[in-house]
């Protein structure tokens, strides 16, 4: 074999991932198209391992020769997230469930590996502010479903401002409240498809969509890319869990 044909062997080895476009107009194409974003998730995990894997052993390199190897490091963390992401995606699609888009959904449960949540400790003249709980964008099987709204205790507190004593009240999140499954949807049918749908442990957060208190028809979860939001991205997926209609709401 020469020079040539090896390079081209070595090159068919590595695999690719260029982006896809996927179109439903009926029922009967939503199948395939579940199986080409399947597939194009396995390829986006090999392929992402394979950049893993050089950023690694070039951070592996610059620390044997005390080089800077901080940004490579980062980097290579960063696709870690990713390869998490993904794969979640994929298992959530060979789980049956579809993508939908990303409307403002309000949540009731999150998966987190914290036995405690944030504290998000706030000093207040006013009032509490809003101390919901992230979820964690945990790999597959990680974590327990929690209530995002946690318990929040408060006490006074004398702080000084520009030289006086002032009265405030400091806030902070101390214990997770038990998952609240939103009234508007708690049919048996929905609830045991919820039931099922968190059992997988690929979920980051379970919420009703539209978020209007008055209209909830959807069950969704969502797949959360860890630190996505410090690099400017939204890093959320939204899949339906259950869906339900009542005509009164027509």
């Amino acid at each position: 074999m020469n020079a040539i044909e090896k390079q081209n062997t070595n090159t068919a080895l590595v695999p690719t991932c260029q982006d896809i476009e996927v179109t439903a107009i009926e029922p009967g194409e939503m199948l395939p198209a579940q199986y080409q974003l399947i597939d194009w998730c396995r390829r986006k995990c090999a392929a992402l391992k394979i950049e893993k894997k050089e950023l690694t052993d070039a951070f592996d390199h610059a620390i044997v020769h005390k080089w800077k190897g901080a940004t490579l490091k980062a980097h290579a963390d960063r696709i870690a997230k990713r390869i998490t992401f993904y794969g979640k995606i994929g298992a959530a699609l060979e789980a049956g469930y579809c993508i939908v888009p990303n409307f403002p959904v309000s949540l009731f449960a999150i998966r987190t590996d914290r036995d405690k949540p944030l504290k998000m400790m706030v000093t207040s003249q006013w009032g509490s502010y809003n101390h919901d709980q992230p979820a964690d964008g945990a790999p597959i099987g990680e974590g327990e479903y929690k209530n995002p709204s946690p318990v929040v205790f408060e006490k006074p507190v004398t702080v000084i401002v520009n030289g006086k004593e002032v009265q405030k009240r400091q806030y902070w999140a101390e214990d997770f409240e038990a998952v609240d499954f939103p009234i508007q949807m708690a049919k048996p049918k929905i609830m045991e498809a919820t039931t099922r749908a968190m059992a997988l442990n690929i979920f980051d957060e379970f919420g009703i969509l539209p978020s209007a208190r008055n209209k909830d028809p959807l069950i969704v979860g969502r797949v959360k890319l860890a630190g996505a939001y410090r690099h400017g991205e939204d890093g959320r997926v939204t899949f339906m869990v259950a869906w339900h209609l009542n005509t009164a709401m027509l």
